[in-house]
């Protein structure tokens, strides 16, 4: 049986509601900046000159930098080396795809670390007033009040940490790879994804290089670019994305094998995709298995400083599948306290971990195996 999915997604960025983040505009700021040192009885503000840039998710302007807290971030944080980058720290807020500009320039191979690190305490109680039910079991038998919670105090839980690593192998080409540390779902550290992101030709030949200022290619095990959400959610130990911390019951969030190629200019964008359904490399159960067809198209632009419209549409479609994930695929396990942190449990889990099974998502009318 076919199982689509189509979401239609639409941000409206604005003073009072999501005002653009000041690092959007300088996520690809180089260490040439013109800045004015003010002598001590000068109060003119420092004045930073940023590129444009023809990325989807911003058009960026020369623009005033009055907020003395960003300046003395954007001071303090590393400089970006890799070109084609979604910063993992503030300067990613409000962006979407990585974006496709010239604003780092190729000066040969660099590699890039990154890490994020969540640290929770927990101060929750729970209660119930359901009738007991009482179940006996074991040998020797022991009798148990099935409906009574399990007993739970206040205290830290287990880190989230994630480690990302960035490769420039040649001008608009890179590799990126991210790693999970530390997650509830799994005890050792492993691999959520790698792949890689061509924006460049890599042949010096015309037609190519005029083919690529529009087109970006991404192959390998990814996050999958079904809707906007997902650049918003918490990912295992990088919450600095997400207000709420905790991420939708409804988490359009998976990682497969595949490919996708984009086309963007002037604030538009289209993209097609198709991966192999699963969330991991797979050659077992044939009859099972389907391709997935992934489209995506938008209207991205800034129109002023704090007015932003962004208009996405994206589907999602698959003939069949052992275990499709689109709507389950958080391995890492859920980021928010409420969300299994061994709250409203009759019995206890090894470590009150969550896992795929028990975590509070909803699954959009599709079984698994169809």
């Amino acid at each position: 049986m076919k199982t689509t999915y189509t979401v239609l997604a639409a941000a409206f960025a604005m003073l009072a509601i999501a005002p653009r983040s000041s690092a959007q505009g300088t996520n690809k700021m180089t260490v040439g900046i013109a800045v004015r040192a003010p002598s001590t009885a000068d109060t003119t503000p420092v004045v930073i000159a940023i590129p444009d840039s023809a990325a989807i998710d911003t058009v960026k302007k020369i623009a005033g930098i009055k907020d003395t807290k960003t300046s003395t971030f954007l001071a303090m944080a590393p400089k970006i080396e890799i070109q084609n980058y979604r910063p993992e720290d503030k300067r990613g807020i409000n962006m979407f795809e990585a974006p496709k500009d010239e604003s780092v320039a190729y000066d040969g191979f660099k590699l890039q670390w990154g890490a994020a690190f969540t640290q929770q305490f927990q101060g929750l109680d729970h209660s119930n007033t359901a009738a007991p039910r009482l179940v006996t079991s074991g040998t020797p038998p022991v009798t148990t009040d099935a409906n009574k919670l399990i007993r739970i105090g206040h205290g830290p839980n287990n880190a989230n940490a994630n480690i990302y690593l960035n490769g420039q192998l040649a001008k608009g080409i890179r590799v990126a790879m991210t790693t999970y540390s530390s997650a509830r779902h799994h005890q050792e550290t492993w691999v959520k994804d790698g792949y890689l992101l061509v924006d460049a030709s890599p042949i010096d030949w015309k037609p190519l290089n005029d083919i690529m200022k529009y087109v970006t290619i991404r192959a390998g095990h990814f996050e999958i670019n079904y809707g906007d959400a997902h650049f918003r959610r918490s990912d295992n130990g990088n919450a600095i994305r997400n207000a709420l911390v905790g991420n939708y019951i409804m988490d359009a969030f998976t990682t497969e094998v595949g490919g996708e190629v984009y086309v963007r200019a002037n604030g538009f964008m289209a993209m097609g995709g198709v991966t192999g359904g699963e969330s991991r490399g797979m050659i077992t159960s044939p009859d099972k298995r389907s391709p997935s067809y992934l489209m995506k198209a938008g209207f991205d632009r800034q129109i002023r400083d704090h007015l932003r419209f962004r208009l996405t549409a994206s589907e999602y479609a698959t003939a069949s599948s052992v275990s499709n994930t689109l709507f389950s695929g958080d391995r890492a396990g859920s980021t928010s306290e409420c969300d299994g942190y061994c709250v409203v449990r009759t019995r206890k889990p090894p470590g009150c971990r969550t896992t795929p099974a028990d975590a509070p998502t909803i699954l959009p009318g599709a079984s698994t195996g169809t």
